[in-house]
């Protein structure tokens, strides 16, 4: 591994003055993998840089070229329907939408753009696996802060995911100098939309349209994107009604460590899916552990729910940690690195023995008491207890790359990659996808 970068390029990439990705450009045709630098220049990435690039208005006034008249004219016929599911959908997530690009004076008409991304569904996943309402690639998530694992994607998260759009947005707008550009190469890649700008020498997105160059999903992107704007801003003159924007009076609160989501219903008051509706990020029962994580509540619970929560004693919190089993060990071995009884484990991982466990595969651990909880974590080896000296970085998938290819390649375990990139299968590789590798810091 640490041949590693010896023989890669690679552009060094600040995310923020605390972390450093280095993307690797491994035998690729383009100078960049993310948009990072269009023409092979050194990267200009700092998160709080990018905060401060001054935008122009987006006006829509592109309205009446032809492709926008085409949608303009599906989406008032056949994919009416389809459009009206969608404004009352969005109807939830507009003002809250609304209120974060107030917040970063973003333009306002980008507030239709999850319409076509996602329609407006935090849990839409696209066959590349680009997820939530603004359809993050997990590589490019944790570029701009979103976080995944196991048991959160941040992706999915509204406010989070909409944060992250408006600097993923402004940093192509900065480096494309046009509205119609930078939402080309938020639907295809900034490294594809940059080469073709060097290729053909345009920075125009309709001429570029005019070379066999870009996808159709691209050429169709940005004109559905202002036909359904022009629509939203105009439902009556289209036989639409106006989208019902209704705000959710939410409040967060803060639980320390994994929290069932059981019990964070019982003490609102609430079923487990109604925590999940205001809770989109979460991916399974109980919130991440071995950290704190705010939780959504409506507001009219709040008080209930803090008094009813604070009421629990700390030492009969039940709390878990998602365990990957080692060469050789028994249920009775691994309970016993936790100092937990064995029928708990077993109950819990729906074990019909305390034999039927393999190598390498995940059990989850009940542990009783937040103290109890902490003490494990400093005494197991829970997480490789070298990544703390690891460097993140974004490969780049090459046709004829596999995962076993990659990881064999880089002298890395299978296992390890699909868990830094949240990966449920082997088979979850396409060409062009960017996946995150972990290696020895100063490599």
């Amino acid at each position: 591994m640490s041949r590693l970068l010896p023989v890669l390029p690679a552009v060094l990439l600040i995310v923020s003055c605390y972390e450093r990705i280095l993307l690797l450009q491994d035998g690729l045709d383009g100078k960049d993998l993310f948009k990072i630098s269009v023409y092979g220049r050194e990267a200009d990435f700092d998160l709080q840089e990018i905060e401060k690039i001054k935008l122009e208005g987006m006006q829509i006034s592109d309205y009446q070229h032809p492709s926008v008249k085409k949608w303009i004219d599906y989406y008032t016929g056949n994919g009416r329907p389809w459009l009206e599911k969608v404004f009352e959908r969005a109807g939830s997530y507009i003002p809250t939408v609304k209120r974060i690009f107030e917040e970063k004076e973003f333009p306002p008409d980008f507030v239709y753009l999850p319409i076509v991304e996602s329609g407006y569904n935090p849990h839409a996943m696209s066959p590349a696996r680009a997820l939530g309402m603004w359809q993050f690639m997990y590589a490019t998530g944790i570029l701009y802060g979103l976080k995944g694992d196991y048991w959160r994607d941040d992706r999915k998260d509204v406010i989070k995911s909409t944060y992250a759009a408006t600097l993923h947005l402004r940093y192509l707008y900065r480096e494309f100098g046009s509205w119609l550009m930078a939402l080309a190469a938020y639907n295809a890649g900034g490294g594809r939309i940059g080469r073709g700008v060097k290729k053909y020498k345009t920075s125009n997105f309709w001429k570029l349209c005019e070379y066999n160059y870009l996808k159709n999903e691209t050429k169709n992107y940005v004109p559905k994107f202002i036909a359904v704007s022009v629509i939203a801003k105009n439902p009556r003159a289209y036989g639409f009604r106006e989208i019902y924007e209704q705000q959710a009076d939410l409040q967060s609160f803060t639980v320390e460590d994994a929290t069932d989501l059981g019990v964070i219903a019982e003490c609102a008051g609430l079923s487990i899916d109604e925590i999940k509706t205001w809770n989109t990020a979460l991916l399974r029962w109980a919130t991440p552990p071995g950290t704190k994580y705010e939780i959504r509540l409506p507001s009219r619970v709040i008080s209930n729910f803090t008094e009813k929560f604070s009421k629990i004693d700390p030492g009969d919190r039940v709390t878990y940690r998602r365990y990957q089993i080692k060469m050789g060990e028994s249920l009775s071995v691994i309970a016993e690195k936790f100092n937990v009884p064995v029928n708990p484990v077993a109950h819990l991982n729906k074990l019909t023995s305390i034999h039927s466990i393999s190598a390498g595969n995940f059990i989850f651990i009940p542990i009783k008491g937040l103290a109890n909880a902490k003490k494990s974590d400093q005494s197991v080896a829970v997480k490789n207890p070298d990544e703390k000296h690891l460097s993140s970085i974004l490969y780049a998938v090459k046709p004829e790359d596999t995962l076993y290819k990659i990881a064999l390649r880089y002298s890395m375990e299978l296992s390890d990659i699909m868990r830094w990139n949240n990966m449920p299968s082997i088979y979850s590789l396409q060409p062009g996808d960017l996946i995150l590798l972990k290696i020895p810091e100063g490599s």
